[in-house]
């Protein structure tokens, strides 16, 4: 059967690079790259750049949101690209994902929805862009969607679906971080395998450096893939199938 669609490398650039033209004040787009191989991926980071910091203040909190780190986890990108859809986009662009089922009941559980409940606005406002405005006076949001891009363009261009760690090293970027690098996490031939020495790979040298500098911070990353043998698709599912699609949950 078909599986349902994800939005490609192309897609994912340009619909950042959309969003930032479309909305300057909130959202800017920066490179993560690798001085060694040329390789990167793209950082959104949404917050109000028109605020200055009064003099003497603490900086906004910063938040850092990676996904994609296994590059078979075609799913969570597009929660990244969702995320940023929702904070940034027009109305046009958030309107479709917010019809869905899933979105209206996490954002009804949020209270945003509430409007006797949320702060954001008075009756009759936008609150998901009440929202977005009052959560980019107080954060910085750094939203990364694709952290093993050379792992995800083998997906797309040779489709091997099953590909989880970086190309060529093929290193699990997962178990490449400081806090959880062990040699004893698997072989090179492992699907497992965490690499040489901590943060050996570039894409986990530029999270922990953003994550370190961003003081008061919270890093999340998402984990959740699923496999499909046709997960790139010209015409979006119905909600209905959508919904009932079965996923794998990839440890």
């Amino acid at each position: 059967g078909q599986g349902p669609l994800f939005s490609s490398v192309s897609q994912i650039f340009a619909a950042m690079d959309r969003w930032a033209a479309a909305s300057p004040r909130y959202l800017s787009v920066y490179r993560a790259a690798d001085p060694a191989t040329n390789q990167s991926f793209p950082v959104a980071r949404f917050t109000d750049h028109t605020l200055p910091r009064p003099a003497g203040q603490p900086p906004r909190r910063r938040i850092l949101l990676t996904c994609a780190v296994h590059a078979r986890e075609l799913v969570v990108s597009d929660v990244c690209l969702h995320v940023l859809r929702l904070l940034a986009g027009t109305p046009a662009d958030r309107d479709p994902v917010v019809a869905w089922p899933e979105t209206r009941a996490a954002l009804a559980k949020s209270g945003i929805l509430d409007r006797g409940r949320s702060p954001v606005g008075p009756p009759g406002s936008d609150p998901i862009a009440q929202f977005a405005s009052s959560f980019s006076q107080r954060y910085e949001l750094h939203v990364a969607p694709l952290v093993n891009i050379d792992g995800r363009l083998l997906i797309e261009r040779a489709g091997k679906y099953d590909q989880r760690k970086t190309v060529p090293d093929e290193v699990d970027l997962n178990r490449n971080f400081h806090h959880a690098w062990s040699p004893a996490a698997g072989s090179p031939s492992s699907q497992t395998y965490p690499g040489p020495y901590p943060a050996s790979q570039w894409e986990v040298s530029f999270t922990e450096t953003v994550a370190g500098n961003c003081k008061a911070s919270v890093r999340a990353h998402t984990s959740f893939g699923c496999s499909f043998r046709r997960p790139f698709l010209t015409t979006p599912l119905a909600a209905s199938t959508r919904t009932n699609q079965k996923q794998k949950k990839q440890t």
